[in-house]
């Protein structure tokens, strides 16, 4: 017969291991794609703008060809942004390793064309300002397309090594468990894994940190340029320090993170050591959880009142019957039917008992 039980359930009898697998939050991921595509956007009309009025006097003097290489370089690096929110939820696995190069290469390629543009321009500036030659010479495009065009070869020749002597391929990576009352969730995240991933990173920081440095440094010499046939030397200053500080704000909290969380969890085990960010949802169903454990012990002592309240009642139901079937055995042997009582199969049910037993059966009424 089935009881209502007010919800409660048996316990499990083993531990339950629940795998969830975590990804980027939608949210997040929407916020963060809008506004590169919004940058993107903005990229494509000052493409737009400078290819159109490229003869213009004032377009034409500020290098309209690496004008159209930082903005190329822009776009790319806006893209990066939406390519390292993609995971498994849109791609299939072998989609997503292709997808590891993808990002990375565009990434880095990004940052070389737009910033290495920009040194490119900020060095003919400094270039010019310094030569104590009378006989000193123009600089031309092509030799500032010469410069980036190395600083891409160093890119490239960085990353096919990278590809061939260490190959991406796709990592399950587990985080700390999670334990509640009868399950334990194992938290996993997905991650583009390389065997010496953190040498070529050092490599690539390395030269990017190289060129910065030198880019900062050449801004610096050049702040008091004001020609007008430089026009837009001031505000390439002004971009090459921004992407300096803002490329050193963002690796500096990276490392400093990873730093931090590997001072606090060295072994890779502690719970405490996990981002809760991360485990948001798992964290709401953990609440959600512990809520439903409590409503169920406040409702103990209902359901212990209830049960013991069916209780009495079956206790007189039963007595109540058993009264009645002692007084129709106590007619039968009156009648002298003793053919009935002496079947085995009455004993064996407990339907006959004998006197001995019914004397000890609490339920049943004194023998009269």
């Amino acid at each position: 017969m089935k009881t209502d039980l007010g919800g409660w359930e048996p316990p499990l009898d083993a531990t339950v291991i629940e795998r969830k697998r975590e990804y980027i939050s939608n949210l997040l991921f929407i916020v963060m794609s809008f506004l590169a595509l919004i940058g993107i956007s903005i990229a494509l009309i000052f493409l737009f703008v400078n290819i159109k009025y490229r003869n213009h006097r004032f377009i034409k003097m500020s290098s309209p060809n690496l004008n159209n290489l930082i903005i190329v370089g822009s776009m790319c690096t806006f893209a990066s942004v939406v390519l390292l929110g993609i995971d498994t939820r849109i791609l299939s696995n072998e989609n997503f390793v292709k997808l590891c190069y993808v990002k990375t290469w565009t990434l880095c390629l990004g940052f070389t064309l737009a910033f290495g543009s920009m040194f490119s321009k900020t060095w003919r500036v400094h270039s010019i300002f310094t030569n104590i030659r009378m006989d000193r010479k123009a600089i031309k495009d092509s030799k500032l397309l010469l410069i980036l065009a190395g600083l891409l070869f160093v890119d490239v020749l960085v990353l096919t090594l990278w590809a061939v002597i260490s190959p991406f391929r796709m990592s399950v990576m587990e985080l700390p468990q999670i334990h509640f009352d009868d399950k334990v969730v194992v938290p996993e995240i997905e991650k583009c894994q390389s065997n010496h991933s953190a040498v070529f990173q050092a490599i690539l920081y390395a030269i990017k940190g190289i060129l910065m440095i030198l880019g900062c440094f050449l801004a610096w010499e050049t702040r008091h340029v004001n020609v007008p046939a430089l026009n837009d030397s001031k505000y390439i200053g002004m971009s090459v320090y921004n992407v300096v500080v803002m490329s050193t704000l963002g690796l500096s909290i990276s490392v400093i993170l990873q730093v931090v969380e590997l001072a606090r969890n060295p072994a890779g085990n502690n719970p405490r050591g996990y981002r809760r960010g991360m485990m948001k949802s798992v964290v709401a169903k953990g609440h959600q959880h512990v809520a439903t454990s409590q409503s169920v012990h406040d409702s103990d002592k209902d359901l212990l009142a209830k049960a013991e309240a069916e209780n009495q009642l079956r206790r007189r139901y039963v007595h109540q019957k058993s009264t009645q079937l002692w007084d129709l055995l106590e007619k039968l042997r009156e009648l002298g039917d003793t053919q009935f009582l002496q079947q085995d199969w009455c004993f064996a049910s407990g339907i006959v008992a004998s006197v001995a037993e019914k004397d000890k059966d609490p339920l049943l009424p004194e023998k009269r």
